[in-house]
């Protein structure tokens, strides 16, 4: 099985509300960014959370586990950074979740 290089754009995440956040998952956000204020809440069907913020003019964003534990984190970069021609090549390579 392949790991996809890519999170964001092979997992699903579903758009959330501040309101459906766990206490927990704000409250590791906050430690771990205090100056930073998200923009916006995602869920993925792993149970997974992540929260966009914006850091030098580019969105990044912090995931966490369902606990708080802090997971990863991304930042968004130019669209020439994507590997393939279009999304049929990526799709094909079976870089997906």
């Amino acid at each position: 099985n392949s790991t996809c290089p890519l999170t964001r754009c092979c997992t699903r995440w579903t758009e959330i509300t501040k309101d459906d956040v766990p206490v927990q998952v704000a409250q590791s956000f906050t430690a771990k960014y205090p100056d930073a204020i998200p923009t916006q809440w995602k869920k993925d069907r792993k149970g997974r959370y992540a929260a966009d913020f914006l850091r030098n003019g580019k969105t990044v964003s912090a995931i966490f586990d369902a606990s708080g534990k802090y997971q990863d984190e991304e930042t968004d970069g130019p669209d020439d950074e994507f590997p393939y021609d279009d999304y049929d090549d990526y799709w094909e390579e079976g870089w997906y979740d």
